[in-house]
């Protein structure tokens, strides 16, 4: 009983030790980016007191980027169902939301999407007497 108990903290240990490497590693990668990222916008901001043009180079790429992780964003969430099968969007309000050969758009984490096959389905029934 008491090897067990043992076996079992041993494992608790491990398991422990491992999820303290695995943080010490995140832990260490984060810093590593807040550094690089700091950096970075050190160095930006010394091109634009340099040059002024560097500024509306900048501004023109964060609404590049605001613009394509936007479309993106849509792009993922659009979900479009075929004639032949019903979506069910649902988690988000209290009445699910049916697309039946449409498209619409749905809100990740928040709802979920199940499908229906609306075609028919065969079923092999016997019968004592003629129907």
């Amino acid at each position: 009983m008491k090897d067990e108990g043992n076996k079992t903290n041993i494992n608790l240990l491990l398991q422990a030790l491992i999820v303290g490497i695995c943080t010490g590693i995140v832990v260490g990668l984060f810093r590593f980016g807040i550094e690089q990222t700091s950096a970075f916008w050190l160095h930006l901001f010394q091109l634009v007191h340099q040059n002024p043009v560097w500024f509306i180079a900048i501004i023109v790429g964060f609404i590049a980027v605001a613009v394509i992780a936007f479309l993106i964003i849509l792009w993922t969430c659009y979900v479009q169902s075929p004639p032949s099968q019903a979506l069910i969007l649902s988690g988000l309000t209290k009445n699910p939301r049916t697309l039946i050969g449409t498209g619409g758009f749905k809100i990740p984490l928040l709802e979920r999407k199940d499908r229906v096959y609306l075609g028919q389905i065969g079923v092999d029934i016997q019968t004592k007497e003629p129907v």
